[in-house]
């Protein structure tokens, strides 16, 4: 501590005293700094971090500001493309497939440009990475090429190439006929989604008017979501983000739809906050009797959580009740079980559909809705989460006698 004399305009002296702060454990005397540095540290730390960022939003601007030129590095006109088209409104998976991808043409088309491109240097470096790998249509290396097929497709629509140097076949032609065999056989085996006749989706829909259990709703989980999917037609992973809160009832409070703003991750087991288009939609309505049904389910569930210890917060509509477990973290049903389940009702109705899934249902549902419609397809596009385009390649077929009566009209 120092003391000083400090002498007043009327010549009274007063004492001040200066206390100098130390450190108790230190006898030396030396001044505490500790404190001091920590701080200084901190705002280093900070200063860097603002720089990054800044640097960061630079890039990202100067990024968008670009356009692909055919005097481009691959990888470089690959990023600014995935930037600019690939990377808003794709899911987490989706994402980081297309950054492995970008990896991979940074390793082997670094220093290539967009105009050198061909389809014998294509080939060759795709053998070159996949050597000694898988070749089959899962394989990392088909996976990378439908990316680069996507890009290169972009780049000739936007006319910056005159044509993809990727041939229509290339898995086929580049990996050798026993990989394309390999590949006709999985596509004869593999059952493809089917669209059910109308006897056949009224018969399922008529089963949950008579067929779920009155007092124990942990057995109509899965029933439940089949109900809400053979109405309505949303996607498997939609359903298992349901809430109670994403109802929306009809003026006379006798229907529901659904506001659909969220989807799961059956892989990670977690929630996406948002839908595979990236944007939130409103669905079908159920009928009186089937929205009666949910609502008494949601009730039973309410007291069955109540009465085995769990809060009924607005938690998932097809919530896990068989594990407690995944009751406890929130968790739906997977879609194996709700598969499993509908494969079983398909038996009781005696359906012969072994290899059924809740996306027939969808596609039965879009099919139909199409018909319905009077060709306003951006109507039922928007109601099914599905572009426009993707709506008519998908779900709207033409008959093959409608063709033929049309043609036959146009100049009769």
């Amino acid at each position: 501590m120092t003391i000083r004399q400090r002498k007043l305009k009327n010549g009274v002296i007063r004492f001040q005293a200066y206390i100098q702060p130390r450190d108790q454990n230190d006898y030396s005397g030396k001044k505490r700094v500790s404190m001091y540095s920590k701080w200084q540290s901190t705002l280093i730390q900070a200063k860097k971090d603002e720089t990054d960022l800044k640097i960061d939003c630079h890039h990202k601007l100067e990024i968008t500001n670009q356009h692909i030129n055919i005097n481009m590095t691959v990888y470089q006109a690959y990023k600014l493309y995935y930037r600019q088209v690939r990377e808003n409104g794709s899911e987490a998976l989706t994402v980081l497939s297309w950054e492995t991808t970008g990896k991979f043409l940074e390793k082997y088309f670094d220093r290539i440009k967009i105009k050198d491109l061909s389809e014998n240097l294509i080939r060759k470096r795709c053998l070159n990475y996949a050597s000694g790998k898988s070749h089959s249509k899962d394989s990392s290396i088909s996976k990378h090429l439908i990316h680069l097929n996507a890009f290169l497709s972009y780049c000739v629509k936007k006319r910056i190439l005159d044509s993809n140097p990727i041939p229509t076949s290339y898995m086929g032609q580049w990996f050798g006929r026993g990989v394309r065999k390999k590949m006709i056989e999985m596509n004869k085996n593999k059952v493809g989604v089917r669209v059910l006749e109308p006897s056949e989706i009224k018969s399922i829909r008529n089963y949950f008017k008579i067929n779920l259990h009155e007092n124990d709703p942990s057995k109509n989980v899965s029933k439940i979501a089949i109900m809400i999917d053979v109405f309505t037609g949303i996607r498997p992973q939609e359903i298992q983000a349901l809430r109670p809160s994403d109802m929306i009832f009809s003026t006379d409070h006798d229907k529901t739809a659904f506001h659909i703003s969220d989807s799961w991750n059956n892989k990670d087991k977690f929630f996406n906050h948002r839908t595979k288009t990236g944007t939130d939609r409103n669905t079908l309505f159920l009928p009186n009797w089937a929205t009666k049904k949910l609502v008494g389910f949601l009730d039973q569930r309410d007291k069955y959580l109540k009465e085995n210890g769990f809060q009924p917060n607005d938690q998932p509509i097809i919530l896990n009740l068989s594990n407690f477990r995944y009751t406890e973290r929130s968790m739906p049903l997977q879609q194996t079980t709700m598969n499993q389940e509908l494969r079983k009702i398909c038996c009781e109705l005696k359906l012969k559909e072994n290899k059924i899934s809740l996306y027939w249902l969808r596609h039965t549902v879009s099919s139909q809705l199409a018909g319905m419609v009077n060709g306003k397809y951006e109507i039922a596009a928007d109601l099914m989460g599905n572009s426009i385009d993707t709506f008519l390649a998908r779900y709207v077929h033409p008959q093959k006698e409608e063709e033929e009566t049309i043609s036959l009209r146009m100049f009769s």
